[in-house]
């Protein structure tokens, strides 16, 4: 038996074929299972879940010295918030927000074991490009 390899992976997000090309860590999203409550005058039940909350999926990415990867994130993240009113009913603001993201998982031998798609993903959040003069590896 083998020991799954973490670090043998695949990305592909349809909208962001350059974010997909530098993408260096993922993280397949946990879920929680939180308790169905029944209220009563005394005590509160708890029953089976009825629902399930699931983590954010999250990327991190290399940022390449053209900005290519970075500028695609950004230019999808902030898709739908036009800069000023004359913005508003250009045609690049118009049409879905969201892209279906792989993340494939592979073996040591580099063949595909599972694959983890999410339908309709969309931006919630992306992280500040730190420059940093302190740093001397090049």
């Amino acid at each position: 038996m083998n020991w799954l390899q973490n670090i043998e992976f695949e990305l592909q997000i349809d909208r962001l074929p350059t974010v997909s090309f530098n993408a260096n860590k993922v993280n397949i999203p946990g879920i929680s299972l939180p308790p169905a409550e029944q209220r009563t005058p005394f005590n509160t039940i708890r029953h089976a879940p009825d629902y399930i909350e699931y983590e954010n999926l999250s990327i991190t990415c290399l940022v390449d010295e053209d900005l290519k990867s970075w500028s695609e994130m950004f230019k999808w993240a902030k898709m739908g918030f036009p800069n000023d009113f004359s913005e508003t009913n250009a045609s690049k603001y118009k049409g879905s927000h969201q892209s279906d993201i792989s993340v494939i998982m592979l073996n040591s031998a580099r063949q595909k074991i599972a694959t983890f798609d999410f339908v309709n993903a969309q931006p919630v959040n992306m992280s500040a490009l730190q420059l940093d003069t302190t740093q001397t590896e090049r």
